[in-house]
């Protein structure tokens, strides 16, 4: 069985170093994520402590499938099926979420 190369020290800390080197000399970068899952494992990992001080990893409101009410859902499931026929744009894994109906 291969090793997890992400659980790989000398794998991590060249990937470490290649993201330091390649964030020399530029601004302080805002990178903004919106899936709670995706928090959690860069805070249970510390990820933040591995990028330079220029990167910053902001959580976002929260990704659209956890926050989102089911009842919000049911509306635009309705709007969707309206003989008029809006045109809805969503979030990709909004489209398949089970509901009641």
């Amino acid at each position: 069985m291969q090793a997890n190369p992400y659980r790989n020290r000398k794998i991590v800390k060249e990937l470490t170093s290649a993201l330091h080197e390649a964030s020399k000399g530029l601004k302080l970068q805002k990178i903004m994520h919106v899936c709670g899952t995706h928090e959690h494992e860069i805070s249970r990992w510390g990820l933040r402590k591995l990028l330079p001080d220029n990167i910053k990893l902001i959580a976002g409101p929260g990704c659209p499938v956890c926050i989102t009410p089911a009842s919000i859902i049911a509306t635009a499931i309705e709007l969707a099926i309206h003989p008029d026929k809006p045109i809805l744009c969503t979030y990709g894994d909004m489209v398949r979420l089970p509901t009641s109906s």
